[in-house]
């Protein structure tokens, strides 16, 4: 968006609607209005309107960081609406640099090249008591105690039936993507098929396997994906659980995500002393705010579905291990930072200032506090909202 081109209506869609109107492609850019908050910021002041109870914790989160950064650092007057899903929604009309223009802005937990969501920070998905132990340094091991092995365990949750984030079509198995308009089966393997199949196989470098059973999508998915050979040998590593303290037992852990949604194991993992390997590219294409400063070889080791087995063959080698440790050095460096409160406000009120610059109108006059939410109130809610 160019600065002065945010229109109000563009931010009031999330109202009394779960889908966009027709100048926004109604049908393609589906809004889940059951979970969603809207916010009005004015100095130190912050109005929230929040709908969707099975995501209160994350709504509570937004309110607690929207007003810290309001006590510490007040913007101009702005207002947000963001979504407490897994996936950005809004898609970007075309792969351009003003493809979202005129477009609804949406906040999320994270962006992609293919839509017009903005990144909050990574602070929704914990932290989990495993990630409490590492951060306040008594839960973790030490480097040199850990296996010289890459271990994954989790879940086969929608390896087949989130396509359509992608572009395909949306027939609920999620094995087919339209390709110049036509249906064409996918041949892009899960990345987690190919850590378990790759230990199924053998690997004297990778131990993994999934956590559950697969689910009739995920039958599916891999009976096209894969061979009957390796469907056999992959069906004898489901149900396979283990403690969550036991992957820390491991110098290497290999992430991967769903293209459609995003995981929750990157800030722990590089938070502890052991290395991550993360699955990119066209692996995985939902982006959190926290990957902006990671960096391959300096925080971590990208993988690609072609290269995982041979750069976690050479991870294991012992000339690069000190080279390893280093990396995992500066992902503690840089984490400690990112997830502080400095760099949360940092990040924060820099995506803001640029975001309040976009508004063209005034929020006080015509935002949708006044617009749509005052109308709705009875007149002492009106206010006790106005005051």
């Amino acid at each position: 968006w160019a600065d002065r081109s945010i229109r109000p209506a563009q931010l009031q869609y999330s109202f009394g609607t779960s889908k966009l109107d027709n100048k926004f492609d109604a049908g393609a850019d589906y809004v889940d209005s059951k979970h969603w908050m809207y916010a009005a910021v004015h100095g130190r002041r912050v109005h929230f309107v929040t709908v969707g109870h099975e995501y209160g914790r994350h709504a509570r989160t937004m309110q607690r960081m929207l007003l810290s950064l309001a006590a510490v650092a007040p913007l101009d007057d702005f207002e947000l609406a963001s979504t407490f899903g897994d996936a950005p929604w809004i898609n970007r009309a075309a792969p351009t640099a003003d493809a979202c223009f005129g477009r609804p802005p949406l906040f999320a937990k994270g962006t992609s090249e293919e839509t017009c969501s903005l990144a909050l920070p990574t602070i929704f998905c914990g932290p989990s008591t495993a990630q409490k132990r590492l951060t306040n340094g008594t839960g973790d091991i030490s480097w040199e105690a850990k296996r010289p092995l890459a271990f994954w365990r989790g879940s086969s949750w929608m390896m087949g039936g989130c396509g359509y984030a992608a572009g395909a079509d949306r027939d609920g198995n999620g094995l087919t993507q339209l390709v110049d308009g036509q249906p064409r089966v996918r041949q892009l393997v899960d990345p987690r098929f190919l850590l378990v199949n790759a230990s199924a196989h053998g690997s004297p470098v990778i131990d993994a396997a999934f956590s559950d059973a697969w689910e009739g999508a995920d039958i599916r998915a891999a009976e096209v994906q894969a061979s009957r050979e390796d469907l056999i040998k992959v069906g004898g590593k489901l149900n396979v659980t283990v403690p969550s303290e036991e992957q820390f037992k491991y110098r290497l852990l290999p992430t991967a995500s769903v293209p459609c949604a995003y995981t929750c194991r990157l800030v722990p993992f590089l938070s502890s002393n052991s290395l991550v390997v993360k699955f990119s590219g066209d692996a995985e294409h939902y982006s959190q705010a926290v990957c902006g400063g990671l960096r391959h070889g300096v925080h971590l080791l990208l993988a690609t579905r072609a290269n995982f087995g041979e750069l976690l063959h050479a991870a294991v080698a012992p000339a690069v291990q000190p080279r390893l440790q280093r990396m995992v050095r500066n992902a503690h460096a840089y984490m400690s930072w990112a997830t502080s409160a400095d760099g949360l406000h940092c990040y924060l009120h820099e995506l803001l200032s640029g975001y309040a610059r976009k508004l063209n109108y005034s929020v006080e006059r015509e935002g949708a506090v006044e617009k749509l939410i005052l109308p709705a109130l009875g007149r002492h809610a009106r206010d006790a909202l106005r005051n």
